[in-house]
């Protein structure tokens, strides 16, 4: 499947219909992507054809040596997966931080296995991170 790569803006958050297990934590998908655009460093990849956006990703530096990625990806990104991690793997592999870490939901089985699979390791379960006080497992980028 075919995808484009293109700089993240705000309404790109907005229009992504984002899987279920991502919903409760982008209430507010304009204010988040304001945040985001604003911070730099964030992407979107969308179908090739139609342009409708199937991920909203980057790094948030915290500052020179540290970075926490942040993503949301839609519920119809099944057939585009492949290419999605293929991307986010080679963005994840430019990075130039001492420490690149990411938060994923305890629950979240799926996406703690698509973290896996960028390179990340399981560095601490952590309670109430999330704003509805749901635990949260941070992953470290190994090497």
């Amino acid at each position: 499947m075919t995808v484009r790569v293109d700089p993240f803006v705000a309404a790109d958050l907005v229009a992504l219909p984002v899987q279920p297990s991502q919903a409760r934590d982008l209430t507010d998908p304009w204010s988040i992507g304001c945040q985001w655009q604003q911070a730099g460093g964030h992407f979107t990849i969308r179908r090739a054809a139609g342009g409708v956006p199937l991920f909203c990703g980057g790094a948030f530096a915290s500052h020179a040596g540290y970075a926490t990625l942040r993503s949301a990806i839609s519920a119809d990104a099944g057939p585009y997966m492949l290419a999605i991690t293929r991307r986010t793997a080679r963005f994840v592999a430019m990075l130039r931080y001492a420490r690149v870490d990411t938060f994923v939901r305890a629950e979240d089985r799926a996406g703690r296995r698509w973290i896996e699979q960028l390179g990340f390791y399981a560095e601490a379960e952590v309670g109430a991170v999330f704003p509805d006080g749901g635990d949260a497992v941070i992953y470290r980028k190994a090497g």
